[in-house]
């Protein structure tokens, strides 16, 4: 932790995760991401085949947002055994936003094939 202190102010926003290239730190998961399908050649050349393949990848992000919240209450030291069940509860009850997500992602997967 303590090399964190040290390394947390060269980050251009304070966190992780950080891809160096040349010198230059580049920040956030998903400019990390497209940069990295950029150099490699993965992203697709027709613009809408493009902006199917992202709409795919912000939906997915919009899905992590639940899960990344109940996975930082359960790693929360101030939080109660009860906060972090009741956190576990809400992520997976069947009328909740991540299900809800879900069977929109299902139906979007569905209708590409």
């Amino acid at each position: 932790m303590s090399e964190w202190h040290a390394w947390k102010p060269k980050m251009p926003f304070g966190q992780v995760p950080v891809l160096e290239v040349d010198g230059k730190m580049l920040a956030q998961t998903a400019a990390i991401d497209h940069y990295c399908a950029a150099i490699t050649g993965v992203l697709p050349e027709d613009p809408l085949t493009l902006a199917d393949a992202e709409q795919a990848y912000c939906f997915i992000a919009d899905i992590w947002e639940p899960i990344g919240a109940t996975m930082n209450k359960q790693y929360d030291p101030t939080a109660s055994e009860e906060e972090k069940t009741a956190a576990w509860d809400d992520l997976v009850k069947p009328d909740g936003v991540f299900k809800q997500k879900m069977a929109l992602l299902d139906k979007f997967l569905v209708g590409c094939h």
